[in-house]
Parts: C-alpha cells; structure tokens; sequence
C-alpha cells in the first residue's frame, strides 16, 4: 500500500482517496487497486496522482506492508510522464 499526505493530513481511511494497493486490501483503509496480484518481480507502475486524485500538496508519502514484505526500489515524481527518468527537472 502507498499512501500519500496532503497539507499535513493521511487520507481519511473510510475513502480511497491518496492511497493504492495492489493485491487484495486485507486493510479497513479504503485504497485504489492498480494490480490484482502484488507483482512478484520488480514491476514499472507508473501513475497519473493528478487524474486520480485531484489538486493536493503533497507533504508525505507511506509505503506500508501489508501481512507480508514489500519492496520499493525507486519511487519518482514528475511533472508529466514523458520526463526522461532519473534527469533532474530543468528551470
């Protein structure tokens, strides 16, 4: 699971709002799936926070494991999704 803080505050666990979890949600946290299994290998998942959630501040992020380990290699944050990977933002 992947929960994402706006202005200060974790997203209310009654709505699926700033949180994603892939597998089956063995949580009382309502979340997005984006996968029916957890992936058993290291997998790209790429996802649009602004089409899935609106306009937020985002001030913390939390990867939780749930009943199991997870991994995260690389978590990244772009302004688009055709930003070349791993290349700092130009101003």
């Amino acid at each position: 699971m992947l929960e994402f803080a706006a202005d200060g505050q974790w997203p209310p666990a009654d709505q699926p709002l700033r949180r994603y979890f892939a597998g089956r949600n063995l949580t009382s946290w309502q979340a997005v799936g984006i996968a029916p299994r957890p992936p058993a290998d290291w997998t790209v998942m790429t996802r649009d926070l602004w089409q899935d959630f609106g306009d937020f501040t985002l001030t913390g992020l939390a990867p939780t494991a749930i009943a199991g380990p997870a991994l995260f290699d690389r978590i990244e944050l772009l302004r688009t999704v055709d930003e070349p990977k791993g290349k700092p933002l130009e101003k």
